[in-house]
Formats: C-alpha cells, sequence, structure tokens
C-alpha cells in the first residue's frame, strides 16, 4: 500500500505508561526517571509481581514503551523496548550517533494489585539495534491496536541503494503464547517510484501483492492474492529476528 512508504520517513516518538486499566490505545511522551533492578539476575528472580521498572536491569534504559490490553481479561498491559547504556557501544560515524547496544523487548501482563505485572515475554533478539553506518536506525516503534501488538521497521540507506523496505509484525496471544498473526512488507525504488507490496494473513493462510508506482499516476495498481500452506503460526521462540523468515519465492519476513 502507497502510505507504508511514509513510514519511512516517520520519526517514532517515545511513549509513556498509563495506568492499569483496560484501554486499547496508546499515549507517548518523554520516558521518566525509573528506579531499576540492580542486576540482570534480579530480574530473572521476580517470580510473581512487580513495578514495571522492576524488570529493568541496572545498566539499561527504556527506549519505548505502549499500554493495552493483550490477554483480553480487562486489565491494561505494557510492552516495552529496553537498552543497554554502556558508552563504549555508541559512536558518532558521518555525523550520525549511533548506538550499537543490545535491545530487548518485554512484554508483561498486569494484574488485579496496581502497579504490579508478570513478566510474560522477553526476546533478546527480534528488536534489532543500529549497527550500520549507511542506514537509518531500522526500529521505528511498537503499538498496541485492538489486543494486538505491531512492531514496526524500516530499512533505509542513505548511500549504496536506491531500495527502501519496510516491515510490520503483528502479534497476538493466543494459545498461551504470542503467535505472529500477519506480516506486511513493501519494497520501494526512491528512483523510479515503483513498489510492491507484501500482506500476509498468517491466520487464514492468504497473503496479497500489490504493485504500483508513486510517480507515475498513469500506472495502475495491480492486485494478486495467493495461498499459503502453514502449518502452525509463529512465536518469539520460533522467529528470532525480522526478515529472516523466507516462506516462498514471493515472501520473506
Amino acid at each position: 500500500m502507497k502510505f507504508l512508504y511514509s513510514l519511512a520517513i516517520i520519526s517514532i516518538g517515545f511513549t509513556s505508561c498509563q495506568s492499569a486499566k483496560d484501554e486499547t490505545e496508546t499515549s507517548k511522551d518523554d520516558t521518566p526517571e525509573l528506579e531499576l533492578a540492580s542486576t540482570e539476575e534480579e530480574v530473572e528472580e521476580i517470580e510473581e509481581c512487580g513495578a514495571m521498572n522492576s524488570f529493568v536491569p541496572e545498566g539499561w534504559k527504556i527506549i519505548e514503551k505502549v499500554n493495552g490490553d493483550l490477554n483480553k481479561d480487562g486489565i491494561s498491559d505494557v510492552a516495552f523496548v529496553i537498552q543497554e547504556t554502556n558508552p563504549d557501544n555508541i559512536t558518532v560515524e558521518y555525523e550520525i550517533e549511533m548506538n550499537k547496544n543490545p535491545r530487548e523487548l518485554l512484554i508483561l501482563f498486569g494484574t488485579a494489585e496496581s502497579d504490579c505485572y508478570t513478566l510474560n515475554t522477553r526476546s533478546e533478539t527480534f528488536i534489532v539495534t543500529h549497527d550500520d553506518e549507511i542506514m537509518d536506525d531500522p526500529f521505528q516503534g511498537i503499538e498496541i491496536v485492538k489486543g494486538t501488538l505491531k512492531i514496526e521497521f524500516n530499512l533505509f540507506y542513505n548511500m549504496g541503494s536506491w531500495t527502501t523496505s519496510g516491515y510490520t509484525y503483528v502479534w497476538r496471544f493466543q494459545d498461551d503464547s504470542f503467535k505472529l498473526i500477519g506480516a506486511n512488507s513493501t519494497e520501494f525504488h526512491r528512483g523510479d517510484g515503483g513498489g510492491t507490496d507484501f500482506s500476509a494473513n498468517f491466520s487464514t493462510n492468504k497473503y496479497s501483492i500489490t504493485r504500483y508506482n508513486m510517480f507515475d499516476e498513469s500506472v495502475k495498481e495491480e492486485v494478486e492474492w495467493k495461498k499459503l500452506d502453514l502449518k502452525e503460526l509463529k512465536t518469539f521462540e520460533t522467529f528470532k529476528a525480522p526478515w529472516t523468515w523466507t516462506i516462498n519465492s514471493d515472501l520473506t519476513f
């Protein structure tokens, strides 16, 4: 879809944590000061529930967070991305600051007790870092929409490539774990305006291919639908990193 290209130039802001009431919309502002866990070992030892900040190890900070009901229990949950703050991994190359510190995604479920969460999901690999000096930061943000968690990336090279690519992954909590129920990718050529969008619904085993040209309105948009034959849905355990899953000759997510 044409609007996906605009994701390449939109800067996603930081988001703020809201109260533990049921809500499916997200709000974003500056991240507040946090009282952090003293070590990563302490984070692993949280067995029942704790404040959101207690899941953040010392030497890490929250860079993005969203609130909403993800497990349909009427209580607000929180998903957030943390990044290590080791100054040795922060460099300036080509006048661009690059933070090569690792990132992690954490999903906490709210409880009946105010400001008390349980850890449901933790991924140390899915939120990639910014480690290529000729491209923008690929991580674009997270969002909770209608009970699903959306994670967005964009591959925009400042030199060496005319093509930009965008990826959106849609995760839903079902059968006691988060499953990848949908994904979208777009490929756009900044020189000739040609674009191709791929949109897959893994729950229905169908996907569409949309071809268009953003610079030439005389080029008619073409949409083609095809079938998939997936036996099971991906989880964060079976799908470790974005744009590494090749399904067929059309689709790589």
